[in-house]
């Protein structure tokens, strides 16, 4: 089915030599690829945390990760993707070891757990994922949704 949601634009900014705030000379489209029928916007990542901003290391950083794209979280970094979600689709249930703050941004999503509990969130709606094993679905026979997704790697010990 068509991708009916406007392309995902991103603008980075920083500082001139002055110390002003300025938008800087960059794509506004970021690397973009398909995932198992997801539409996927790499926006930003850094391989450590904090993230250096000193000479713009970040920048040198995210562009690595660009030409060697991570997995689902950076370990030691941060990540930050937008996420289009085609009608009907359900991702494969998953876990990382991750926090990951999602917002849905347009249609509506459903969360599942492991243990068959879920939540359907609309557009503006958040979750916090702390570790979870969880799948996405798009409820919709004809709309995409997107969420934001930003993760940072955690620390977990699982249990039997």
């Amino acid at each position: 089915m068509e991708k009916t949601l406007i392309s995902v634009q991103r603008y980075l900014t920083g500082n001139d030599s002055t110390g002003a705030s300025v938008f800087l000379p960059a794509d506004v489209t970021p690397p973009q690829m398909d995932l198992s029928g997801m539409h996927v916007s790499f926006c930003f990542g850094t391989s450590r945390w904090p993230a250096s901003l000193n000479g713009d290391e970040d920048l040198a950083d995210y562009q690595h990760l660009v030409e060697n794209p991570p997995g689902i979280i950076i370990p030691n970094g941060c990540v930050f993707r937008m996420i289009d979600f085609p009608p009907g689709y359900t991702s494969p249930m998953h876990r990382t070891i991750s926090v990951n703050f999602n917002t849905v941004i347009e249609g509506e999503m459903e969360v599942i757990m492991d243990s068959g509990e879920s939540r359907f969130l609309k557009r503006g709606d958040s979750i916090v994922q702390r570790a979870i094993n969880h799948s996405w679905r798009n409820p919709s026979t004809s709309e995409w949704a997107r969420i934001s997704a930003v993760a940072f790697p955690a620390e977990l010990s699982l249990k039997g």
